[in-house]
């Protein structure tokens, strides 16, 4: 590497220390949204130095190496979509503050990372780690590309590519957590888990999608998660490749994902009828993922198996609890 790369690296760097201390931050983990796979898992510096998980993140971060640094500050300080309408120029980072209402690497038309997808009931999980901010949340909404909608590498994403509703807009108390049964705040893993309805679509589409805080700050946080349908529903399904919090990383070298079960947020764990073969699958607690940062497995992701106890287990989404001791996982069957 030459000393110019070594500069750039080390301004990212910096640059990316300096946005994590000076706001609070959110993203999409689970299915993975686009600041998931370029920006949390693979870094600027990543694709510099060869050892990118996803290298289709240096389309993403061509014009903008330091801005890859920032993808928990995807931000602007207003109602977002439902209240200021389909106003911005761009369409994932809605034209962020931190880009001074400018592109952010996530408008790039590239061939972005996809989550695979089935219609009917799905879970989103937000990363909030940074801060975390779960008192004064106010909101989650998320909106999907028209039916017809075409993904056209180069052709900038439009809002009238997108319904003009959306088909998830759910409000959230903290104080009043029963009151939103569809959002479980995940104190622990400081993440959201939010159940929606996700439209009948087959191909190729776009989610857009907005985590948002009430009226003392009205900060919001901006996402487009890249998906593919195969076809058919789900009464329960969520991407599982994409997932971590804490701005984890996926230890998947695949950049699309497929469906599981998910299930609520319960005390115990659900389960799914038949068993299932333990043959190579970790025992507890040999973990299967790490975080972004590097060091010993630490958790489990959504999608991961995991065996305890004799039995298999399935995360619903990113996790640290004992397989099987709470909402977190899906029993499988004996082993």
């Amino acid at each position: 590497m030459n000393i110019k790369s070594f500069q750039l690296v080390g301004i990212g760097l910096a640059l990316f220390t300096i946005s994590e201390a000076a706001f609070s931050h959110g993203y999409i983990f689970s299915p993975g949204a686009r600041n998931y796979f370029c920006g949390a898992v693979t870094k600027p510096d990543h694709v510099l130095n060869g050892i990118a998980e996803y290298p289709e993140c240096g389309d993403a971060f061509a014009n903008d190496f330091t801005g890859g640094y920032s993808f928990m500050s995807v931000l602007n300080h207003h109602e977002g979509r439902k209240v200021e309408g389909p106003v911005t120029t761009n369409v994932c980072g809605f034209d962020a503050e931190t880009w001074q209402g400018g592109r952010t690497p996530w408008d790039n038309s590239i061939n972005w990372p996809v989550n695979n997808l089935s219609s009917g009931t799905n879970v989103f999980s937000w990363d909030i780690s940074n801060g975390p901010h779960f008192d004064d949340t106010a909101d989650f909404r998320f909106w999907i590309t028209k039916p017809d909608f075409q993904y056209v590498v180069g052709v900038d994403l439009a809002w009238g590519n997108f319904e003009d509703a959306a088909f998830c807009d759910l409000d959230y108390d903290h104080s009043n957590p029963s009151a939103s049964p569809n959002i479980s705040a995940d104190v622990p893993n400081t993440a959201f888990h939010v159940t929606c309805n996700v439209p009948q679509r087959t191909g190729r589409h776009v989610i857009y999608a907005e985590w948002g805080r009430n009226e003392f700050t009205f900060e919001r946080f901006h996402g487009c998660v890249d998906v593919n349908f195969s076809g058919g529903s789900s009464t329960s399904s969520s991407s599982s490749s994409s997932s971590s919090s804490s701005s984890s990383s996926s230890s998947s070298s695949t950049s699309s994902t497929s469906s599981s079960s998910s299930s609520s947020s319960s005390s115990s764990s659900s389960s799914s009828s038949g068993g299932g073969s333990c043959t190579g699958v970790n025992t507890y607690p040999n973990w299967t993922a790490r975080d972004w940062s590097g060091g010993s497995l630490n958790h489990a992701e959504s999608g991961d198996q995991m065996q305890h106890n004799g039995n298999l287990y399935q995360a619903n989404w990113y996790t640290t609890t004992v397989p099987g001791s709470d909402g977190s996982w899906t029993l499988i069957g004996g082993c």
